[in-house]
């Protein structure tokens, strides 16, 4: 499932319409930039396989405790780093199996039913990447059945966007 930049964006797009920041889920798109034909090769060369080993991690946190919710050997792709407004964009796509993590996660530690307490913390190398307080629409659409297992990652930083894809990109 290659994504195109109008796929992850207007993924993003929807999710903010909806006050969904951050941490997105979005929609698999089948039209490979068909508007920008000549971009489509570098583009393209953006959707690699993930290194399963590099030191990325994902955590629920509660204020107390962190579960992982998933690593870099629970995602299948990573793409990007494109721009969107002033922020810069990184899709990551989970197996099947982080995906299914993931929901059962935020089962378990009670996120699906009051996620208000909770925040997604990303880590790469140890440091923190990005931090995302948790709340009904961003719970409702990474545990809902709809979920196709593509997160979308925006940031201020672009060196932080690309040192992330760069480290979880396994060329």
């Amino acid at each position: 499932m290659e994504l195109s930049r109008r796929g992850v964006i207007g993924g993003l797009g929807a999710a903010c319409a909806v006050g969904v920041v951050g941490l997105v889920g979005a929609s698999t798109v089948d039209d490979p930039l068909a508007d920008d034909a000549d971009d489509t090769e570098e583009e393209e060369s953006r959707y690699v396989a993930v290194d399963p080993d590099a030191p990325f991690v994902a955590r629920l946190d509660d204020g107390s405790t962190g579960t992982t919710l998933f690593d870099a050997a629970d995602l299948s792709h990573v793409e990007g780093v494109y721009p969107s407004g002033d922020d810069h964009v990184v899709a990551l796509e989970l197996t099947d199996d982080g995906r299914d993590a993931l929901r059962s996660t935020l089962e378990d530690e009670g996120a699906t039913d009051d996620p208000e307490p909770f925040a997604i913390e990303m880590t790469l190398d140890g440091d923190p990447v990005r931090e995302i307080d948790l709340d009904e629409a961003t719970v409702d659409a990474l545990a809902g059945d709809d979920f196709d297992g593509v997160v979308t990652l925006s940031f201020d930083d672009a060196d932080v966007a690309e040192t992330l894809y760069d480290s979880l990109a396994g060329e």
